[in-house]
């Protein structure tokens, strides 16, 4: 799709990409950038959410004897530090 072609629709009002002033279009661009970093942070928090588990359970089957097939509950309360 070339510039010409690009829209934005902000509040239900269609713009032309190619309209708009360049501080504008950087403003699109730098929007278009952040929900690629919230994407990607996303996917990240989902990773380390099933990686925190994952060591919830191993830690749960070392110190209540688990057979193996035990999910234990993400309740977990951290040590204070001083």
């Amino acid at each position: 799709m070339t510039e010409e072609n690009r829209s934005i629709t902000i509040d239900g009002v269609e713009h032309e990409f190619a309209s708009l002033s360049e501080d504008q279009r950087q403003v699109v661009l730098h929007v278009q950038r952040a929900d690629q970093k919230i994407q990607e942070m996303q996917e990240l928090v989902a990773i380390l959410t099933t990686g925190r588990q994952a060591y919830i359970n191993d830690l749960g089957k070392a110190l209540n004897g688990g057979d193996g097939g035990d999910e234990f509950t993400d309740n977990v309360t951290p040590m204070e530090t001083n």
